[in-house]
């Protein structure tokens, strides 16, 4: 890495770590400048104004959490192996990553116009495509008597949602059960397939014997 990409790097991780603590609104970028062991007038070099430097922290965090989704939504597999998928890979991104929902939902809260609209523009292409081949394929199983039916907004809205809540809450959650780090982690473990299996017991119809 050379010395131009390094000195970025260390922008980037301690503006992460001070936007995630603190938000837009509470950092500061001297404190930034100062974290990343640079001074001000080079920190402006790289990023013109706080909003900028924000909005990229803003945005590497989103494009790990939405992109992945799409992917699974738009492959060939089955209705059941995409939801056990979308439900493995968030438990397991937050349980590396737990600051990214509240970052994110703390953030379109402050400002949700401008980053709506970051978000509109990043999101990729073909996503209302994916979308409707994931429509599609939930009509389907719902003729065939496999499913019930159901939108498809609420079905990707409830595994997402499902898998966040308990990292968003998660000082609230520990404190009302009485779990201790390590209970909280195999609690978040269960759920990798709990969430799945929640979903797809909501929504499969039995076959009559």
């Amino acid at each position: 890495m050379g010395k131009e990409e390094n000195t970025k790097e260390r922008i980037l991780e301690a503006a992460r770590k001070i936007f995630h603590q603190k938000g837009l609104s509470g950092a500061r970028m001297s404190e930034i400048a100062e974290a990343a062991e640079i001074n001000k007038a080079m920190l402006h070099y790289y990023f013109k104004t706080k909003q900028d430097l924000f909005d990229h922290v803003f945005l590497e965090a989103f494009k790990q959490i939405f992109p992945q989704v799409i992917s699974i939504v738009g492959s060939d597999k089955n209705l059941d192996e995409k939801i056990r998928e979308i439900s493995s890979f968030y438990n397991q991104l937050l349980t590396e990553k737990p600051e990214l929902p509240v970052f994110v939902l703390s953030s379109i809260q402050e400002n949700a116009d401008h980053f709506v609209e970051t978000i509109t523009q990043n999101i990729p292409n073909n996503s209302m495509e994916i979308m409707g081949k994931l429509m599609m394929q939930i009509a389907a199983a719902h003729q065939k008597g496999e499913i019930r039916a159901i939108d498809p907004r609420h079905l990707i809205i409830n595994l997402v949602a499902m898998s966040i809540f308990p990292f968003a809450m998660k000082p609230l959650l520990t404190k009302i059960f009485g779990m201790d780090e390590a209970a909280f982690q195999a609690f978040i473990t269960e759920r990798k397939t709990a969430v799945a299996e929640f979903v797809l017991n909501s929504i499969t119809l039995k076959k009559e014997s």
